[in-house]
C-alpha cells in the first residue's frame, strides 16, 4: 500500500513540476522554435555552399 502512495506522490510531483515550467503549450513552442532554427541553419548552409 505504501508503494502505491509513493507512486501517486511522485506522479503528482511530476505533474506539478511540468505545470510549473509551463506545461504542454510551452513545450510545444520550444520544440517548434528549435525546429525552425534548425531548418533556417540548414537553409543558410545550403545557400552558402551553392554560391
Amino acid at each position: 500500500m505504501l508503494s502505491w502512495l509513493g507512486i501517486g506522490a511522485l506522479y503528482l510531483i511530476g505533474i506539478g513540476f511540468f505545470r510549473w515550467i509551463g506545461g504542454v503549450a510551452a513545450a510545444s513552442d520550444a520544440i517548434a522554435q528549435w525546429g525552425h532554427a534548425t531548418a533556417e541553419r540548414r537553409r543558410r548552409s545550403l545557400a552558402t555552399h551553392r554560391s
